[in-house]
């Protein structure tokens, strides 16, 4: 977040934004290929749980990009490839899959109250933190996600419903100032 936001990036010391980036690219090179990120169906692929999977997914994505502003042309060690291309396949990535999960289904896990909060976050970094027609479609996006999340409470129990019915009744179930999710 820091090296994403232009007013908090200038307040980073030239050593605190390179350890940064050092930090971004030892994590990103042996984990990132422009080949999965750029694939037609990579919106359709979840690499374990949807929660975990849209972890690591925005994280190369928003590695990539903070990296990007200073080192577009760095290659990566899996594929050859520039940062640059990294960061534009992983755009083109969550471009396709806010697309069509909003066509297709906001999620394709049964909804957790426990995970599905790890998801969302995600979703949240790309709005807030990618620019342009990305960050507005995550935008929209999460507009859907409310709806759908909000649809998904069946008003005689007050708990999730529907596709949505992976549900815990423990004590933070009955807890009015516990986590909505």
């Amino acid at each position: 977040r820091m090296a994403l936001l232009p007013r908090t990036r200038r307040l980073l010391s030239p050593a605190a934004l390179g350890a940064l980036e050092g930090i971004f690219l030892a994590w990103l090179s042996p984990r990132s290929k422009v080949e999965w990120a750029a694939a037609p169906g990579s919106w359709l692929l979840t690499d374990g749980s949807e929660n975990l999977d849209a972890t690591r997914k925005a994280s190369l994505f928003l590695s990539a990009l903070a990296l990007n502003m200073t080192q577009p042309d760095t290659r990566l060690e899996l594929d050859g490839k520039s940062v640059a291309e990294h960061a534009q396949a992983w755009e083109k990535h969550w471009t396709l899959y806010f697309q069509h999960r909003a066509v297709e289904g906001i999620g394709v896990e049964m909804g957790s109250p426990t995970y599905g909060k790890y998801s969302l976050q995600n979703y949240l970094n790309i709005a807030d933190l990618v620019g342009g027609a990305l960050g507005n479609l995550a935008a929209d996006f999460l507009q859907l996600w409310f709806a759908d999340a909000a649809q998904a409470f069946l008003p005689a129990t007050g708990v999730r419903g529907g596709a949505h019915n992976r549900v815990y009744r423990d004590a933070a179930f009955f807890n009015p100032d516990a986590d909505a999710f």
